[in-house]
């Protein structure tokens, strides 16, 4: 059987546009590899990073990975956000390092690196064993006011972004949602202050059960306002986030959750601070500082939940 001309001439087209292809390919691959070995952590899996320690002037902080989480260790003992822990720890390890040649033994007080202006530890887990990395930023800046920085006993140079990583504070890694929990509410109770039970709405709680939410036993409610309310707890964000102080302060209620995956009660009282509305949760070190009107769309009484809901048609009247 003859093969034409043309049948080959496809073959061998086929043939070096594959090999062309491949070799782009592996060429590509070789400048992706070449500059992640530039990078903080080049080879490291950032879901095995497991601490981040900064040592700095202005007080350690110290950030740990939890099973689902990252929580604050230093300077407080505190719920972190996941997303800030993992933007936090991707800032430092997507940062460029640039190898700096030197003859002979390097002078590190030449680059402020004697003593350093701040140090990254990083702990992580490789081959199912503990590693650190140590980083430290000198005190001198370059030209372009970026930073010296010594890693594995070696120089390097790095962009000016180190300073926002060293300095971040720890309003920026707290967890800024007000309730946290884990597992499903199975209840929610609203106590007022005994000092304003006269002028303030009456105690109530909800719980579920039988696939339904019951008010004070009773399932005579409007299960949307049940959902509304619940999704009120969910987005509630603090607009501030304060350390405990001495302040005159008045109690207004305290709503108390309860979980399927929890033994106590989670607490978070309402209070007045001046013209200030905080919310002081129980399972918290901090104290959050909200709106009147976010305050307005958890402090409701019982008429709420069995009230008819607004009909939505009426808006498109």
């Amino acid at each position: 059987m003859k093969i034409s001309f043309k049948v080959i001439f496809v073959m061998i087209v086929s043939i070096v546009v594959g090999y062309a292809l491949h070799d782009y390919k592996n060429t590509e691959m070789r400048e992706i590899d070449k500059a992640n070995e530039n990078k903080v952590l080049p080879k490291i899996n950032s879901n095995n990073v497991k601490k981040i320690k900064v040592t700095r002037a202005m007080g350690d902080l110290i950030l740990v990975r939890t099973e689902d989480n990252w929580n604050l260790e230093q300077p407080l003992q505190e719920v972190g956000s996941f997303e800030a822990g993992e933007n936090y720890l991707s800032g430092i390890a997507d940062l460029k390092l640039n190898p700096v040649e030197t003859s002979g033994p390097v002078n590190w007080s030449t680059y402020g690196l004697d003593k350093p202006e701040a140090r990254f530890e990083i702990e992580y887990i490789e081959n199912n064993s503990p590693k650190k990395l140590d980083l430290e930023l000198g005190s001198v800046r370059t030209v372009d006011d970026g930073y010296y920085l010594r890693k594995d006993g070696r120089l390097f140079t790095s962009s000016a972004d180190w300073t926002q990583l060293y300095l971040i504070v720890p309003d920026d890694l707290r967890e800024k949602n007000i309730f946290v929990w884990d597992g499903r509410i199975s209840s929610i109770e609203m106590k007022p202050a005994e000092i304003n039970s006269a002028k303030t709405a009456k105690g109530w709680k909800l719980s579920y059960g039988s696939e339904k939410w019951v008010l004070n036993g009773s399932d005579k409610i409007v299960e949307e306002h049940v959902r509304d309310y619940m999704k009120a707890i969910r987005d509630m964000k603090a607009d501030q986030i304060l350390v405990p102080s001495k302040v005159k302060e008045k109690s207004l209620f305290t709503l108390i959750l309860t979980t399927d995956k929890s033994t106590d009660p989670l607490k978070y009282e309402f209070v007045e601070a001046g013209t200030a509305i905080r919310v002081k949760p129980s399972s918290r070190s901090v104290i959050f500082e909200i709106s009147k009107e976010k305050l307005a769309s958890l402090h409701k009484d019982t008429a709420y939940f069995i009230s008819k809901p607004e009909n939505k048609n009426d808006k498109n009247l």
